[in-house]
């Protein structure tokens, strides 16, 4: 069982940045609280892209074609239509999540795990 201190983002700093089509979370530490870095960004508007040009809106096969190798992210889903894909750079700690509905994406999640 492991104890109270185990967590050591116990007492951190989020913030939640809401705007027309896009949800942004900033962490601080929990001795700063002050100064913030990019933790998450969800994206739900057609209006912004990716680096190699996927919206909300795209079809999956441009999402296969921009992102070559990308795979079903191992949630239980099964359903090459209906899950999401994940592309990652795993050694940076950086992801993004590609939400898919009957083969369009519906939300893109980029975001960085904390090492």
């Amino acid at each position: 069982m492991l104890g109270s201190e185990a967590d050591t983002f116990s007492g951190s700093h989020v913030k939640t940045l809401k705007y027309e089509g896009v949800v942004a979370k900033l962490f601080s530490p929990k001795d700063n609280g002050k100064e913030f870095w990019l933790m998450s960004v969800d994206l739900t508007s057609p209006k912004l892209q990716t680096p190699r040009a996927i919206t909300v809106g795209s079809a999956l096969a441009q999402l296969k074609e921009a992102y070559k190798g990308i795979e079903i992210f191992k949630d239980g889903r099964t359903d090459a239509n209906n899950c999401a894909y994940e592309f990652c750079a795993r050694e940076e700690y950086k992801y993004m999540i590609f939400e898919v509905e009957k083969g369009v994406v519906k939300e893109i999640k980029l975001y960085a795990e904390l090492p």
